[in-house]
């Protein structure tokens, strides 16, 4: 999420955490994890990802910190991602202006 948006960011994420799943321990059996196995911190992780669609990876920060981000998953083999945005109509706008000349330097997205 670019920064002018960043503000409360985290907040609404972890909002939308403990609201949108509360099923994690059914969540976990179907794919036949065992709670045991897993820390309290590790299980924090795990309801906000599966909250956020199954394996979500928060992107919040700066236009820099998230370019950089995105920039860490290209290095890592990957071709392309799925985005999505808390308030895509406000927040897309701010994406394209402030984080796609970011990805397009660094060399992850090709210019247009």
């Amino acid at each position: 999420m670019p920064k002018p948006l960043l503000d409360g960011a985290d907040l609404k994420l972890g909002l939308f955490s403990a609201n949108c799943s509360s099923g994690l321990a059914v969540t976990m059996r179907l794919l036949g994890m065992q709670a045991q196995s897993f820390t309290p911190e590790m299980l924090q992780v795990f309801r906000g990802r599966f909250a956020g669609g199954h394996g979500a990876c928060p992107l919040i920060g700066s236009p820099d910190e998230v370019a950089a981000e995105i920039k860490r998953f290209h290095d890592a083999g990957f071709g392309g991602m799925t985005l999505s945005f808390v308030d895509y109509v406000g927040e897309l706008e701010t994406f394209a202006q402030e984080v796609i000349p970011r990805l397009e330097r660094l060399g992850v997205r090709n210019p247009r």
